[in-house]
């Protein structure tokens, strides 16, 4: 078991291997980024920034989607009309039958 963090230097170059050409947000230390130029990290920084707010706007407004749809059903429920049956029961028609 790890606490996640990259605290030695033979972790580190591990996690950079496995990294390979990309970047990766990582708890507990926020954003890294590898690639072969500082214009290219610099670059993928930027964009891994805007990407993660991105996706946390889209993710909320999913959640906020499925609230919208959970307080719509629970408006038709409470609007329906409980459908009342007017035919009469089987055996007042029978006993109607019987009397005439």
């Amino acid at each position: 078991m790890t606490n996640m963090l990259i605290e030695t230097r033979p972790l580190g170059a591990r996690f950079a291997k496995t990294l390979a050409d990309s970047a990766s947000l990582m708890r507990g230390h926020g954003a890294v980024a590898r690639r072969r130029t500082i214009p290219n990290v610099v670059g993928r920084s930027i964009y891994l920034d805007l990407n993660a707010r991105i996706q946390l706007q889209s993710m909320q407004l999913v959640e906020l989607n499925k609230d919208k749809a959970r307080s719509r059903r629970s408006v038709r429920k409470r609007r329906r009309v409980r459908r009342v049956d007017t035919t009469p029961a089987r055996g007042a028609l029978e006993k109607k039958a019987k009397c005439a």
